[in-house]
C-alpha cells in the first residue's frame, strides 16, 4: 500500500471511530459537518481526503481536532 493510499485509510479509520463515538450515521454526521452523505462516504471509504475547507467543516461540526483526524495525535 502506498504513503496515499495509507493516509486515506488512517483518515477514514479516524473519522468512522469520530463518527461512532458521536453515535450517528453519516447522514447525520454530513448535516453536522455541512458536507453531503456521499462525501461522507467517500472519506469512510478511504476513497478520498478533504481538502482543506472540508476538513475544516468536518473538525469544527464533528467538533473534533484536525490533528487527530490526520493522524498526529492519538486523542480528539
Amino acid at each position: 500500500m502506498d504513503e496515499e493510499a495509507q493516509l486515506k485509510q488512517a483518515f477514514a479509520n479516524r473519522l468512522d471511530t469520530a463518527i461512532k463515538t458521536l453515535k450517528l450515521n453519516q447522514c447525520q454526521a454530513a448535516e453536522k459537518a455541512g458536507l453531503t452523505q456521499p462525501c461522507i462516504s467517500q472519506y469512510l471509504n478511504a476513497l478520498r481526503l478533504p481538502g482543506y475547507r472540508e476538513l475544516r467543516k468536518i473538525c469544527v461540526g464533528l467538533n473534533i481536532g484536525a490533528n487527530y483526524l490526520l493522524g498526529i495525535d492519538n486523542e480528539p
